[in-house]
């Protein structure tokens, strides 16, 4: 006959039984934490992605068809002919009296063409702001058309705009080139610290005023990259360390517009976005992502 278990076997069974659930349930909670932990890094991870994706975009509206290396270089000849101008007009009144006249009348020429160069530039930092929101809408739309992960445990939430900035990236020159021909206006730009002398390029984000009578007019230089054999930078990602902000025209949902000062080259953007692993689908943890990327470099000159 088989032998009835003991009231001991009984208890040590029910003891395994509990043991068993306890570490049966332990081990759940450990690959649902996982399981989260995973998914969390996994949806940090595709937001990035679309973070980078939509920085390059929106750079490569910066310098749309050249736009900001263009403008660089007239501002460069329409400085470098009011200062033409400027000396034949003084020549004239020291030695060719009966040209000055004429003198004078190419020096106002040369000086409301720098006003109209001016004018210009501020129009292109407009127009900048607007196609880059522009850009931003489009791609924020394409960003909240994305499927989302929608499980039992886990659920993940459309990326959202929350800071955008333009600016440039720091230690890069302007495109534009100093006069080789004008060696005295070549010796006062580099006296003044214009123009870098190893690359005989102007630096970034300067007024390089000619001062005296002609101290009322700007010649601004954006950071943009110069042609190298011909070779032109294309748009990319960089450090967000490196970014240096003109102009904030996004934040926490609220577009804020307007343009800056100087012609923006680069854009700095975050993205915001969150994962839930309740019952309700609320979100439980947000995080943000940031991108940073500059816009593509200059053509050659004509």
């Amino acid at each position: 006959m088989p032998r009835r278990p003991t009231a001991q076997r009984k208890r040590n069974r029910g003891n395994l039984l509990v043991m068993t659930a306890i570490v049966g349930g332990l081990l759940f909670l450990v690959m649902a934490i996982g399981l989260l932990v995973c998914a969390f890094f996994f949806a940090q991870k595709r937001v990035q992605q679309q973070a980078d994706r939509m920085a390059v975009a929106v750079a490569k509206r910066l310098n749309e068809e050249d736009r900001v290396g263009q403008i660089n270089n007239m501002v460069e000849r329409s400085r470098e002919l009011v200062y033409t101008s400027r000396l034949n007009m003084s020549d004239a009144n020291e030695r060719l009296e009966h040209i000055e006249p004429l003198a004078r009348q190419l020096l106002e020429e040369a000086r409301s063409g720098a006003m109209l160069v001016e004018a210009e530039r501020a129009g292109i930092a407009r127009r900048i702001s607007e196609d880059v929101m522009a850009e931003a809408g489009e791609q924020s739309k394409e960003i909240a058309s994305v499927l989302q992960v929608n499980l039992p445990f886990m659920r993940t939430f459309p990326a959202k705009l929350y800071n955008l900035d333009l600016g440039y990236i720091d230690e890069v020159d302007s495109n534009a080139l100093l006069p080789e021909g004008i060696s005295e206006l070549k010796n006062f730009d580099l006296s003044r610290n214009f123009a870098r002398k190893e690359s005989s390029l102007y630096a970034a984000n300067t007024d390089a005023s000619l001062g005296g009578s002609d101290s009322d007019l700007a010649f601004k230089f954006a950071s943009l990259a110069a042609p190298v054999k011909n070779t032109i930078s294309p748009s990319r990602l960089n450090s967000p360390e490196v970014f240096r902000p003109l102009v904030k025209l996004f934040d926490s949902q609220n577009k804020i517009g307007g343009a800056s000062n100087q012609l923006p080259t680069a854009v700095k953007l975050e993205l915001v976005s969150g994962v839930s692993g309740r019952a309700d689908g609320e979100v439980e943890r947000t995080f943000k992502v940031t991108s940073a990327a500059t816009t593509s470099g200059a053509l050659p000159p004509p």
